[in-house]
């Protein structure tokens, strides 16, 4: 990751606080871009714009994040994998060990 795109980020993060609806609408659509561009999820792009040496995760982990107030299933791991298909699905947790 550059670090223009890093600076990038971090304003963009900074926008998601705004009072105005299409710079917090804008902010999320180019933060999603610029995850898909790295093959990351949201949640991993921030941890690795905001450490200075980021630490790679070692396996995938599902987890809940509300975005702008709704749940979304997301995985952590490596930053090769793609979230979840889709977050809203009810199924098992494929990494669980748990048969479907």
């Amino acid at each position: 990751m550059t670090d223009e795109d890093r600076t990038r980020i971090i304003k963009l993060l900074g926008m998601l606080t705004s009072d105005f609806d299409g710079e917090r609408a804008n902010a999320a659509a180019f933060l999603t871009k610029i995850a898909t561009r790295y093959k990351l999820t949201i949640p991993q792009l921030c941890e690795l714009a905001t450490s200075k040496t980021p630490a790679a995760p070692t396996a995938a982990v599902y987890e809940t994040v509300e975005i702008f107030g709704r749940p979304y299933r997301v995985r952590r791991g490596s930053p090769g994998q793609r979230p979840v298909p889709n977050p809203r699905s009810r199924g098992s947790d494929p990494g669980d060990g748990s048969k479907a």
